[in-house]
């Protein structure tokens, strides 16, 4: 949700920077510019520690890779 939040904020910076600029226009690119990728970023670090909590978990049944499997994989 936040990442879309963050593409809608960038995409409004845009409309704003094509307005005529006042004082509460450039206050306004100022703010957008920097919570845009702000909410965007928040997000996918979000999900990514989200990702490595599941993965680090002690519950999962963990399985030994050997490395030739992994070499076997990416050829």
């Amino acid at each position: 949700m936040f990442v879309i939040a963050g593409v809608i904020i960038c995409f409004l910076d845009a409309y704003v920077m094509c307005a005529g600029l006042n004082d509460a226009s450039c206050a306004a690119i100022r703010v957008f510019l920097s919570l845009g990728p702000a909410f965007m970023y928040s997000g996918l670090l979000t999900k990514t520690l989200r990702i490595v909590i599941i993965f680090q978990s002690t519950n999962v049944l963990k399985k030994h890779v050997r490395e030739i499997y992994i070499v076997r994989f990416l050829q």
